[in-house]
């Protein structure tokens, strides 16, 4: 265990120092930052004659930390990958809930969704039971997702009756199209990316990467020089 920990402080320490670099060479190209030419060191006066081959040395340690970064990924791959498809089937689960609870409600509304026929039914929660040893919530075949295990609470009421009165139901099976199936998924990956940090924190290093290398194409223009 304190070795996993050393590898992953490794790792923020190596996203960290990427992300800085990437900004500063970010800044150099697209603000047009400079290094002046002359300069004092212990009393001596330093001139630069090609100041301007800063920027190879900025490129070199970028480069360098692109390399300690995709070591250290790479280093805690499986536990990287671990984060992203908890944070993915967290948000998977959630939508699912949601899409149950409607469902549910739907079926309650048409009386079926269980034998009792209980008027004025409000689903309060939704619920899924494991339908395998890996604790998956459903089924899953080539014509979409057939979650067996629903379950949850809901309240009723008599018509007149001002008081509530709860119930349970249990063993719902609800089934999704394949087409259904697939943008559930969509959406689950898309929330996690906006939501949960898992898949920011290891894939918005690529995009500063991605910006630093296009900031190249957006340097100022050197002044033109008229005929002397």
């Amino acid at each position: 265990m304190a070795l996993d920990e050393e590898k992953r402080t490794r790792l923020h320490r190596a996203r960290r120092f990427l992300v800085l670099m990437c900004l500063a060479l970010i800044g150099y190209n697209v603000m047009g930052a400079s290094v002046s030419t002359q300069m004092e060191y212990g009393g001596f006066g330093i001139h630069l004659v090609r100041p301007e081959r800063v920027e190879y040395g900025l490129w070199f340690v970028c480069i360098w930390a692109v390399w300690r970064y995709a070591q250290a990924v790479i280093e805690l791959f499986a536990d990287v990958k671990r984060d992203v498809l908890e944070d993915v089937r967290a948000e998977d689960t959630r939508i699912a809930g949601a899409w149950a609870t409607r469902e549910a409600q739907k079926l309650a509304d048409k009386g079926e969704l269980d034998d009792s026929k209980r008027p004025n039914v409000h689903i309060l929660g939704v619920g899924f039971r494991p339908v395998d040893d890996r604790g998956s919530i459903f089924k899953a075949s080539t014509r979409g997702r057939r979650y067996e295990g629903v379950q949850g609470q809901y309240s009723w009421h008599n018509e007149g009756d001002d008081q509530l009165s709860h119930s349970t139901f249990q063993h719902v099976v609800m089934e999704r199209t394949r087409a259904e199936s697939a943008w559930h998924r969509v959406r689950a990956w898309v929330w996690a990316l906006v939501k949960l940090p898992a898949i920011s924190e290891q894939f918005m290093p690529i995009l500063i990467v991605a910006a630093s290398i296009a900031s190249f194409w957006f340097r100022p223009m050197a002044p033109m020089c008229g005929p002397t």
